[in-house]
């Protein structure tokens, strides 16, 4: 009989990871209520993420709306918070401690001062209590920021001790973790105090401030942010300015880098002759703006029923269909979540058969 070979096998996982850029965020400039200020690094996809980095609705804040309305119709956001610079300084301040945390000697053992700048950080209140272990050498840190009407945001660090090995790291927890406050380590000596655990107590803060009053230059000057990141398919929005000197500064960013697109407002007049003028001084021959004439009519959370906004969710949404037809429904602009909610008309109505030749004029320059 014909001897059968002996065949043995050698298998090689030889697949390779693929990591793609991330593709359909948009890149906003925006006023908040708190949070970090030009950090760009994280991707918002959610309402509840955005009021907890950010803080949530203020009725001179209309930035803000624009960000919920888009993040509820499907939008990812890298948001850039801005504030006034004075020379390149911010002119926004951290709010400080009010009060020492101490021991039962009443020396100083550490404080605390507010993460980043702002007078929301005014609300913060910070708490130590005996240790949750029962340990008498050890405490229970409570840090705690209550707006009037936001959700609270509470952190808690259990069981801390303060040993002679880690007189400047006890905190480290609070450094790593916290996203509202910074601590600061005081000089203790050991010889001089009998204990360090500190007193049951609760701090207040104050003189928080948010600098001075904003203008269109720090909106311009905060796109500079979003040199850090690339996304596969990013759109660049200043979502509650229409001035000429936003829509210049976005124009000279996105025709600079060539990777992303630009979107920026024309007014919302009646008259196609004035959208048309504001095109014509923006000097807008480029393949990287999107041209908008118009505002609509939203739903308001505030005092008024209704308010006039910048129609900045719904052409997020237009481009995403475009996005999602031509390439990838996980590229889009607002990925596979289309739509808005609450809108009850627009400012400006070129649709009719009376304003057909308006109409026709304004797409034939590129404007929508």
């Amino acid at each position: 009989m014909p001897e059968i070979p002996d065949v043995r096998f050698s298998t090689t996982d030889a697949t390779v990871s693929v990591t793609l850029a991330k593709g359909g965020v948009n890149w906003v400039v925006v006023q908040t209520k708190w949070g970090p200020y030009y950090d760009v690094s994280k991707i918002i996809t959610s309402w509840p993420e955005f009021k907890k980095t950010f803080g949530g609705l203020h009725e001179t804040i209309p930035d803000v709306l624009q960000c919920k309305i888009a993040l509820e119709g499907g939008s990812k956001l890298r948001v850039c918070k801005i504030g006034h610079k004075d020379t390149g300084t911010l002119s926004a301040v951290k709010a400080t401690q009010v009060g020492k945390i101490e021991n039962s000697a009443n020396v100083e053992l550490f404080s605390f001062v507010a993460k980043y700048p702002g007078a929301a950080y005014n609300d913060l209140i910070i708490n130590t209590s005996l240790a949750s272990n029962g340990d008498a050498g050890s405490f229970d840190l409570s840090i705690g920021l209550y707006p009037t009407d936001d959700e609270a945001i509470v952190e808690t660090y259990n069981n801390l001790s303060i040993e002679l090995d880690n007189l400047t790291t006890f905190l480290s927890d609070v450094a790593n973790k916290s996203k509202l406050v910074s601590p600061v380590y005081k000089t203790l000596a050991p010889a001089d105090i009998a204990t360090f655990t500190p007193e049951v107590t609760t701090l207040t803060f104050e003189d928080g401030t948010n600098g001075v009053t904003i203008v269109d230059a720090d909106y311009v000057e905060g796109l500079q942010a979003f040199n850090v990141v690339d996304d596969k398919i990013a759109l660049v929005a200043i979502p509650s300015k229409d001035s000429n000197e936003v829509n210049l500064g976005i124009k000279a960013y996105v025709e600079l880098r060539k990777d992303c697109h630009g979107v920026v407002w024309l007014g919302d007049s009646d008259d196609e002759t004035d959208i048309l003028d504001a095109r014509d001084t923006l000097g807008a021959d480029t393949r990287f703006l999107y041209m908008i004439g118009g505002k609509e009519t939203d739903y308001s959370p505030y005092t008024n029923p209704t308010t006039k906004m910048i129609e900045y969710s719904p052409v997020a949404g237009v481009l995403a269909a475009q996005a999602s037809k031509s390439l990838t429904p996980w590229i889009s602009f607002v990925g596979t979540t289309k739509g808005k909610r609450n809108v009850f008309g627009v400012v400006n109505n070129f649709g009719t058969p009376a304003k057909a030749a308006a109409l026709s004029m304004l797409n034939n320059r590129q404007i929508n």
